[in-house]
């Protein structure tokens, strides 16, 4: 882009160079026109010749510099383009690599889920335990409150204080949630806490 730039530079200063020695030139004319007229001068038409000849001269250098600039300036956005070229393909091929990765992890996760769904319905649950797993479920999240008090470390009484309800209905929810009942013991050292309090 920034050659782009300075080609279209180089061209207005040469269009404007071209004009200027164009009009230098006319007006040059005119004004030799106009003293020829008057009076001839052999030296003047010989320094005018000199100028005009610089003038050709330093036209032809600007002029052969400026192809050598877009020479320059084509070589450059060839190798840019062929670069590009190159890095396109790259990146396709990643992306082809990327695209069958993702095709292997898919087709992997598909057999895993076959053989995860093969071997559920493979195992043998009978329909009290699913009955009774359902049921603990839902009894922990209706009373998910007491159980949080309970992992924290709380004992039944104080839930039940803290909850404001029986603490048998603590006791019986905490029983029913368990495979293994609350234990007698447990139970004394409720009490205990309860006489304390």
């Amino acid at each position: 882009m920034e050659q782009m730039i300075w080609i279209l530079l180089g061209i207005g200063a040469f269009a404007i160079l071209v004009s200027a020695v164009s009009l230098y030139l006319s007006r040059k004319k005119e004004q030799s026109d106009g003293s020829a007229r008057q009076t001839f001068h052999p030296a003047e038409t010989t320094s005018s010749h000199v100028e005009r000849s610089e003038m050709e001269q330093a036209l032809k250098k600007f002029v052969s510099q400026v192809k050598k600039e877009n020479e320059q300036t084509n070589r450059y956005a060839e190798a840019s383009v062929r670069e590009l070229k190159q890095e396109n393909n790259y990146l396709k091929d990643e992306i082809a690599d990327l695209y069958q990765q993702i095709s292997s992890l898919s087709k992997e996760q598909q057999q895993l889920i076959h053989n995860l769904q093969q071997s559920h319905s493979t195992e043998q649950v009978g329909p009290e335990e699913i009955q009774n797993e359902n049921d603990i479920f839902a009894l922990k999240n209706r009373y998910s409150r007491v159980f949080e008090l309970a992992n924290s470390g709380m004992s039944s009484i104080d839930i039940a204080k803290k909850l404001g309800v029986g603490h048998g209905e603590i006791q019986l929810i905490m029983s029913l949630s368990t495979s293994t009942p609350v234990t007698d013991e447990q139970t004394q050292m409720d009490r205990q806490q309860e006489r304390e309090a």
